[in-house]
């Protein structure tokens, strides 16, 4: 069979957690929340267009659509993807069975991988949840392809990063509320904390600096999807600003995965010994890798700072009808105009 060849810890998690009820209940839970977005997103447009008939409606409502849908999806798997590795490694510590995981042959790295790789099958289960609805989306029209894989792609690093931010806290504090504790403490701090600090110096200073925008994972989303314009951030290398931050979220997904890999010893946790080094030569060969693709012609791209319209849609402009031949009663004389004429007032007896 396939899974005699698998990391065993990882058949275990993915095979008790897909058993579970916990699964479809966050999965249900995560899914009404989208639609829900969905749903007053189309509202809140449709209302909107009944004021504003020069608008695309069909283009519009698409946009927003897939503008909320990713950015939702990106903030409720910041609160998920953690979810599923703060327990991983204190979870086995309070359960009394931590030491029967070290006495097996499994090095740390495969405990390691094998906990990420439960909870990373977890997460691409709720990130393909979305994809119908953002197929309605797609129907409206009104955005390129090109930013859903742009944005398919930071949600897919900022998960990893996070999930492993998770782990490694949970790998170091053997607590897991103590985990749970400084995990979401870094989540906050990077979302609405730093909101304030943004709001804080727009009006201190006026406009803050684009390169603020990549210690914020909404934000990286955001600009990802041509939602928020942002580029020529640092150096004066013209970069989008979400190029940045996947380069900053794949750095610390890096390191937090050597801190759960060292962190999951008991004993010479920071002692680095024969082939342990090839590991930490891979980590660093991973992120340089990332910093010459960052730095390569290939990431000099100028994407538009709004999502245009889709070939399917583009022609849905709207215009304005051609008036028709009003008849017109002025003073027992009877005419027709295709413009709207004032009747001329009748005198007063």
């Amino acid at each position: 069979m396939i899974s005699d060849h698998l990391n065993p810890i990882l058949v275990k998690d993915v095979r008790s957690r897909m058993r579970g009820a916990r699964t479809f209940l966050i999965l249900t839970v995560f899914l009404l929340l989208a639609g829900l977005v969905s749903y007053l997103t189309y509202l809140s447009v449709s209302a909107i267009s009944r004021f504003d008939i020069s608008m695309v409606v069909s283009g519009t409502i698409g946009r927003s659509l897939f503008y909320s849908l990713m950015t939702s999806t990106q903030i409720l798997l910041l609160l998920t993807a953690p979810l599923l590795t703060i327990g991983a490694i204190s979870g086995e510590v309070e359960r009394k069975t931590y030491d029967m995981l070290l006495a097996t042959p499994l090095t740390a790295s495969q405990v390691v991988l094998g906990k990420l790789g439960g909870a990373g099958a977890f997460s691409l289960l709720l990130v393909f949840g979305v994809f119908p609805l953002l197929g309605i989306a797609y129907f409206f029209g009104g955005f390129s392809m090109i930013f859903f894989w742009n944005g398919l792609l930071t949600m897919a690093v900022t998960g990893l990063a996070f999930a492993l931010v998770g782990l490694a806290f949970s790998a170091l504090f053997r607590r897991t509320i103590l985990a749970a504790l400084f995990t979401y403490l870094l989540i906050l701090l990077l979302t609405l904390g730093h909101f304030f600090v943004l709001v804080s110096l727009g009006q201190m200073v006026g406009e803050p600096p684009a390169w603020w925008m990549i210690f914020n994972p909404v934000l990286g989303e955001l600009n990802s999807i041509g939602a928020v314009s942002g580029k020529d951030f640092l150096l004066g290398l013209d970069r989008p600003v979400w190029h940045a931050y996947l380069l900053l979220a794949w750095g610390v997904a890096l390191l937090s995965y050597f801190v759960a890999w060292r962190a999951v010893r008991n004993r010479r946790r920071w002692r680095i010994q024969g082939s342990e080094w090839l590991t930490v030569l891979g980590l660093v060969i991973a992120f340089v890798i990332a910093v010459g693709l960052f730095l390569s012609p290939l990431g000099r791209a100028k994407l538009p700072s709004k999502a245009p319209l889709s070939p399917a849609h583009s022609s849905r402009e709207w215009v304005a009808p051609t008036p028709m031949p009003v008849r017109m009663h002025t003073k027992g004389v009877v005419r027709e105009t295709s413009q709207p004429v004032t009747p001329e007032p009748l005198p007063t007896p």
